[in-house]
């Protein structure tokens, strides 16, 4: 499902998701190690019962960074354990515009999402600068990257068979289950990309524009779930399907 876009101008928007950014990270850098352990294992319990996890055959996990979000590696350890089809993120720099357009990239670079063997090759990956676990560039060629699996499928008439479910993180989200990330646009350009590449599929607002989409299910820590209607949105903007909280809450 998608977000309602706010009536902000661009740069209002933009203004306003800033200050929230530098707010919701001062508040993230207060909480104890100990509450995000704690908190970790309660989201961890909590997905092991979700009926979007435990019906998913294949599905994408963020690796987090060790000390300022949910930790997930429990669930992905658990995923490859049930023989689930694992991908996780990986950040390669953005290609020329004619190569992968529309839509444009963002900056930064371009968020694949790139298959997970085992727990030996879980193990294997060594921290980036952000201390996430990341897949080294001299392996990506020998890895499923899901969105080319399913363009090569429908290119061969075959069934596309993409994700179940993404499981993805966030700076802040509010009740109504808005998102807002760190500002990359990492995770909104890769969904557009599963739409408009992997699913084929060039129009479609609103709900349509959700069809054949995987499920997205957030996780976050307490602190970072905002009131009703706190964090503002663009058109560009996707709101999660479910949001699983650090205090117990799961929020539809």
């Amino acid at each position: 499902m998608t977000s309602t876009p706010s009536d902000l101008p661009a740069t209002m928007l933009s203004t306003s998701k800033r200050a929230l950014r530098s707010a919701l990270k001062k508040t993230i850098k207060t909480i104890p190690p100990t509450s995000i352990a704690s908190q970790s294992q309660t989201v961890y319990q909590t997905l092991l019962t979700l009926p979007e996890y435990t019906t998913s055959q294949s599905l994408s996990i963020f690796l987090s960074m060790p000390s300022t979000e949910i930790q997930t590696t429990p669930l992905v350890r658990h995923a490859l354990e049930s023989g689930k089809r694992v991908y996780v993120p990986y950040i390669r720099p953005p290609p020329r515009i004619a190569d992968d357009a529309p839509p444009a990239a963002p900056a930064p670079g371009v968020m694949d999402m790139l298959s997970l063997s085992s727990i030996a090759d879980l193990e294997s990956l060594s921290r980036d600068s952000w201390g996430i676990p990341t897949i080294p560039e001299e392996s990506v060629d020998n890895r499923r990257n899901v969105i080319d699996e399913m363009i090569r499928a429908r290119e061969c008439g075959r069934e596309v068979e993409g994700l179940d479910l993404v499981v993805m993180p966030g700076l802040g989200f509010d009740t109504r289950r808005n998102r807002i990330g760190y500002g990359k646009g990492f995770y909104d350009f890769w969904l557009e990309r599963y739409r408009v590449r992997g699913l084929g599929r060039v129009e479609g607002e609103g709900e349509e524009r959700r069809r054949g989409m995987p499920r997205l299910v957030a996780v976050a820590l307490g602190e970072q779930v905002l009131e009703e209607g706190a964090i503002p949105v663009g058109e560009k903007d996707w709101k999660v399907d479910v949001l699983v909280v650090g205090d117990g809450r799961v929020i539809r």
